[in-house]
């Protein structure tokens, strides 16, 4: 396993490419937990302040985790987060010398973020295996409600509507490497890693970039 296949030129691996030693899980039994609550589910705020880490929390806040399984909570934010590591790193790369000349426009980058994520984790709740209906199907109601109120919030231009291109590809590219390297990963580095992110402040690179570590190694 020296290398996954990617939708992106060479230089978007490069961020990538030594994180994904080992990601993801053996199938589980199935989920009985009840379903999350949609009356009021949250959002997440993609204009401004740190989108990463705020998808990675979304996860938990939203009842999503809880219903699926630890297990599946696992291998839903490994793949998510290698995902907006990609979808980052393909705006704007950031390693020598293939890097970035100048600032990339903002909205570009959260929507790209909030594609990612968003296609990343429905795409882990729809080919779980054993979960009960009710759950998958609620989880990913709330998912794409959340993905919506973000979208809505961002100027509609068109570096935005690339942007959500660009992170659903992202997202197909992790959720297909990710299902052929049926890898245990545990959750509790990723749970560390969040934590941190928070306490440091991290920007959403730098969040993502750790993030990402974190849901292949011990960090």
């Amino acid at each position: 396993m020296r290398h996954r296949r990617s939708f992106f030129p060479r230089s978007t691996g490069l961020l990538v490419a030594p994180l994904v030693a080992g990601v993801l899980l053996v199938p589980t039994a199935a989920v009985a937990s009840p379903a999350p609550d949609v009356s009021r589910p949250p959002g997440v705020d993609s204009t401004s302040g740190n989108t990463a880490a705020r998808w990675s929390a979304f996860v938990d806040e939203s009842g999503v985790a809880a219903c699926v399984g630890p297990v599946i909570e696992s291998r839903m934010v490994a793949t998510l987060h290698i995902a907006v590591s990609d979808a980052l790193n393909a705006v704007a790369p950031r390693s020598q010398p293939i890097a970035f000349r100048g600032q990339a426009p903002d909205a570009y980058a959260r929507s790209a973020v909030a594609s990612a994520a968003q296609t990343s984790i429905v795409e882990v709740l729809r080919s779980a295996p054993r979960l009960s209906k009710d759950c998958r199907r609620t989880s990913v109601d709330i998912v794409e409600r959340a993905f919506e109120t973000s979208m809505t919030a961002l100027p509609d231009r068109p570096s935005v509507w690339l942007g959500v291109v660009l992170g659903k590809a992202a997202a197909n590219a992790s959720v297909s490497w990710t299902a052929q390297h049926p890898i245990e990963s545990d959750l509790a580095p990723i749970r560390v890693a969040r934590t941190e992110a928070d306490s440091r402040d991290l920007s959403m690179w730098e969040t993502a970039s750790l993030l990402a570590a974190c849901s292949t190694t011990d960090c």
